[in-house]
């Protein structure tokens, strides 16, 4: 027996691997068969009396024991040897490569030890297309280690995990793609220890750059209850591969009725059938109607049990349209993947699974009344259905308006009782029904008068009981309005309704209670979604001398309540009645600094979605005893201990300024020292869920879309940031000091993004042409550079007497000195200004590092020559002595602050330019009422320059 003979039979087994279905197992078969011939010929040989050896020339010598796996040691290493120099037939290679390890693996220890130790040797050289097939070698050997019932089999697993786990961070991408692909055959194995493999595996299927790699780390994952979530992540990669690969594997290999969860369900929908991407969406419409509906016997009720609609009833019924659709325009692309049989049983399963709600008696499930609920919907909503389709499915599930009622008021029973005994399942299953109904007799009952009324009639004697519990409160005032064809006569049925409520008599000071929010919180319903023609319904005055009542009560539940509702009725008055009555009766709350938070933050709400309507509701109030600024009280709270405060407070000044209704670089100031404060978020509220508005994680996102899109927006925004610096530096040294604990602030970073929001909003804004060009004499003006603003006021920072230390002084005056001034481009003024100030900081400064870093920039300006302005009589004046004649008598300082907050006016649409991010400039802002006689003076500014928070120009 010789070398030839065994590669000669090699190559005939690996012919031979084709005729295999599964790859591996054809592998195993293959290498056992080579391994038996291979026995047969050495028995042979002893027969005819020669050694093992006798006719091939190697460097092992001869073997002593005639042993096999010594003998295929060598031959096993020059194929591999082999196979990692060829370059061509990539398929061909990787069959060898599978045998190669099966056979390996079959000999035993020595064998697979000299294999491994070869591929793990070639998994480190410097040529990455070696790398690349070591990787594939070495996938393979784990696979049929894995198959394995030999100890030894575990340890060398191990050894290729380990070997394997630096190549997926490796700098080649074919590298990085060859050990996410073959990283799959390591899971699933013997060894329990490949939580670092799969943790890295996790990591590239999310971050790789190579959409290649991600898309075979995400072929390679494992099934499993901790990898499905992130496998359905990927759905909302921004590659269009990536989605599509997991999809196919949710199809492929995820079974979703033991594998996916409710939440998996539901963000499989949201991120599958979004607008995006039209592939991507038509993917998971197959997954739902081919996959999903399979595995639950094309019984959509089913799927909906796993799905979950009470939890997720957004998601649920976007899946439930897709069927509904598919069925009815006989869409055969998304069921392409099913039998003749199959594709019969999902175009009959909408028919087979709707229930007739013909008698009151019977119980239905939540899903159940919720399917009907969709089929009724989109029945008619269908373009598709003719109009007697539409009235034939309507009236075979709903014939008969009284039996829903009936239905409704028997789980309103239900929903009570369960509530009673503590029962959370039921009730959830209840109020869920109880929706679904008032939903469906909004598409199926109404249609006749008689229908009308009486479900007019059920609902009121709903919303009129103590017992009903709130959460249907909303759907009943909605299913109450579509009984009425006008909003007048809907109007005078509320009116009614809630006389009946009040009627209620109850000496329970609770009841009361209960029955006066009851009231509140249907107004709240009825004022949001009313129209501004009904300011003059007579009825309006019964609501707000009921709202005014509840702000006055006792119990701070019904205040809050109170005070949400007339912030809503505000928005249908008109602005007299605002500006006379309401405005300062929510004024007043929002200033009190005894009121309970939430109660505050609701008025500070009401007040500033009233003040993009009225202009004037921003003006100061005389109230009670004292005079109470909007702007001013937003400034205190925005500087509240507690948190939630604090960020609804900053939500809503961000609104005003970004409405145009305010230009406060106090209050920009103030944000940019909560954006940056490096405690926001580790103080986060969990009682306040992240997506409303007083969470810190909300208004950090918030804020990051506000600063650039208010230095876009204009000009006088722009200004405005730029001379936030100097104050919202002095606010973070202020805030660092009040803390017990302090932590390092950002200041050079605040520095650098302003500078960088403002350069940026100048870009954008001459690309998109939102502003004329503002009309300037460029002999007697020119602009100076964002960057010599910003170093002026850090330089007169640092002057101060400030709290900074030693490593804080040093960042900024690296920062003055790092920074490249053109100074043949920049205003001589500005220039001089900033070369004064670094003279006077070299005297301040004692620290030699910050001295070193400060003459770095005293030597740029030193040949900056002294800057004269003409004085009233026409003399030349120097620097110093202008400044001194800068400042702005009392009646000039009067006369711009009434230039400044006279000519507010309100635009139809500024509600939508604010929602779209607008670039048109808004009528000139109101400003605050509470100013030093210097700050009245920045109205004639503005434009020209860059404003410090105090009203002290920068510019002259």
């Amino acid at each position: 027996m010789t070398d030839v003979q065994i590669t000669e039979l090699f190559y005939q087994q690996l012919d031979a691997l084709g005729d295999y279905d599964h790859a591996a197992e054809g592998a195993a078969a293959c290498a056992a068969s080579m391994k038996k011939q291979i026995s047969v010929w050495t028995l042979a040989d002893i027969v005819s009396g020669m050694s093992l050896n006798e006719g091939k020339s190697t460097d092992g010598g001869e073997d002593d024991n005639n042993d096999e796996s010594s003998f295929m040691v060598p031959i096993l290493l020059q194929y591999v040897d082999s196979l990692m120099a060829t370059e061509d037939n990539a398929d061909l290679v990787e069959q060898a490569m599978d045998l190669l390890s099966a056979l390996a693996v079959t000999y035993g220890e020595s064998t697979s030890e000299a294999v491994a130790d070869k591929a793990m040797e070639y998994s480190i050289v410097l040529l990455e297309r070696v790398r690349t097939q070591a990787c594939k070698l070495m996938g393979f050997m784990a696979l049929h280690l894995t198959r394995s019932e030999e100890d030894w089999a575990e340890e060398w697993f191990d050894a290729l995990k380990e070997a394997v786990v630096p190549r997926m961070s490796d700098k080649g991408q074919s590298v990085r793609h060859a050990a996410a692909r073959f990283s799959a055959h390591f899971f699933g194995g013997k060894s329990e220890t490949v939580d670092d493999l799969l943790e890295v595996v996790l990591w590239s299927m999310w971050h790789d750059p190579s959409v290649a790699v991600r898309v075979a780390a995400l072929d390679a994952v494992p099934i499993a209850e901790e990898t499905v979530p992130h496998i359905v992540a990927r759905m909302r990669d921004e590659k269009e591969k990536v989605r599509l690969q997991a999809i196919d594997v949710l199809k492929s290999k995820v079974n979703p009725l033991s594998d996916l969860s409710k939440e998996n369900f539901a963000e499989i929908i949201r991120s599958g059938l979004s607008s995006r991407c039209d592939t991507t969406k038509r993917e998971t419409e197959k997954l739902i109607c081919s996959r999903w509906m399979k595995s639950a016997k094309f019984c959509p009720v089913e799927l909906l049990r796993r799905m979950g609609p009470a939890i997720y009833e957004e998601e649920c019924e976007k899946a439930i349209q897709v069927v509904l659709d598919a069925i009815r325009a006989d869409d055969t692309e998304v069921v392409s993947g099913l039998s003749a049989p199959e594709v019969r049983a999902f175009q009959s399963c909408a028919d087979e699974n709707v229930i007739e709600l013909s008698d009151a008696d019977v119980e239905f499930g939540p899903e159940d009344i919720f399917f009907s609920r969709i089929a009724c919907c989109s029945a008619q909503a269908s373009d598709i259905l003719s109009p007697i389709q539409k009235e034939k499915i309507i009236n075979s599930i709903a014939p008969d308006i009284q039996i829903i009622c009936q239905l409704l008021a028997r789980h309103i029973g239900m929903l009570v009782q369960a509530t009673g005994n503590g029962d959370n399942g039921a009730e959830d299953a209840h109020s869920f029904v109880c929706l679904q109904l008032l939903r469906l007799a909004q598409v199926v009952g109404l249609r006749e008068e008689g229908s009308r009324r009486l479900f007019l009639s059920a609902i009121q004697e709903v919303l009129s009981s103590p017992e009903t519990p709130d959460d249907l409160v909303e759907e009943c005032v909605r299913s109450l309005k579509t009984t009425h064809e006008t909003e007048y006569d809907f109007f005078a049925t509320i009116s009614i309704t809630m006389s009946e409520i009040l009627a209620l008599q109850t000496d329970s000071a609770e009841s009361k209670m209960h029955l006066t929010l009851r009231n509140l919180t249907i107004l709240t319903i009825v004022f949001e979604s009313a129209s501004a023609n009904m300011a003059n319904h007579h009825t309006l005055d019964d609501f707000a001398e009921c709202i005014v009542e509840a702000i006055q009560d006792s119990s701070a539940l019904v205040r809050e309540a109170g005070v949400s509702a007339l912030g809503r009725l505000g928005m249908l008055t008109t602005e007299a009645t605002v500006i006379a009555v309401y405005k300062p009766l929510l004024l007043s709350i929002a200033a009190n600094q005894d009121e309970k938070l939430e109660i505050r933050s609701q008025a500070l709400m009401a007040l500033s979605d009233w003040s993009l309507l009225f202009p004037q509701v921003l003006l100061p109030c005389h109230c009670s005893d004292r005079t109470i600024s909007l702007i001013d009280v937003i400034s205190e709270t925005m500087k509240h201990k507690n948190t939630t405060m604090m960020a609804f407070s900053a939500e809503v000044a961000a609104k005003l300024l970004l409405a145009g209704r305010i230009c406060e670089s106090n209050l920009i100031s103030t944000l940019l020292v909560i954006f940056f404060d490096p405690d926001l978020l580790s103080t986060e509220n969990d009682n306040v869920d992240e997506k409303e508005i007083g969470s810190p994680i909300r208004l950090q996102q918030v804020l990051s879309l506000f600063f650039p899109a208010y230095c876009i927006k204009s000009e006088t925004g722009r200004d405005a940031m730029m001379g936030s610096i100097d104050s919202a530096l002095e606010m973070a040294i202020n805030s660092s000091k009040a803390k017990k604990k302090r932590s390092s602030f950002p200041y050079v970073k605040l520095v650098e993004f302003v500078c960088s929001m403002v350069d940026t909003g100048k870009q954008s804004a001459a690309s998109m042409e939102a502003e004329p060009a503002s009309p300037r004499n460029e002999d007697e003006y020119s602009y100076a550079t964002t960057i010599v603003l910003a170093l002026i006021q850090v330089a007169r920072f640092l002057g101060k007497d400030n709290s900074l230390n030693l490593t804080e002084t040093r960042a900024m005056c690296k920062f003055l000195c790092s920074q490249d001034l053109e100074v043949s481009t920049n205003n001589s003024f500005h220039l001089h200004s900033l070369k004064e100030l670094v003279e006077e900081l070299s005297m301040v400064l004692t620290d030699a590092t910050s001295l070193r870093s400060i003459k770095t920039i005293s030597a740029l300006l030193e040949d900056i020559p002294e800057h004269s302005v003409m004085d009233s009589d026409g003399d030349a004046n120097s620097a110093g002595d202008a400044s001194s004649q800068g400042t702005v008598t009392e009646d000039e300082a009067d006369n711009d602050d009434v230039e400044s907050t006279g000519e507010t006016t309100v635009e139809d649409s500024l509600m939508e330019s604010m929602t779209a991010l607008s670039v048109k400039e808004n009528s000139r802002p109101l400003r605050s009422s509470t100013r030093s006689k210097g700050d009245l003076s920045r109205g004639s500014l503005e434009g020209k320059g860059v404003l410090s928070s105090r009203g002290n120009s920068i510019v002259e």
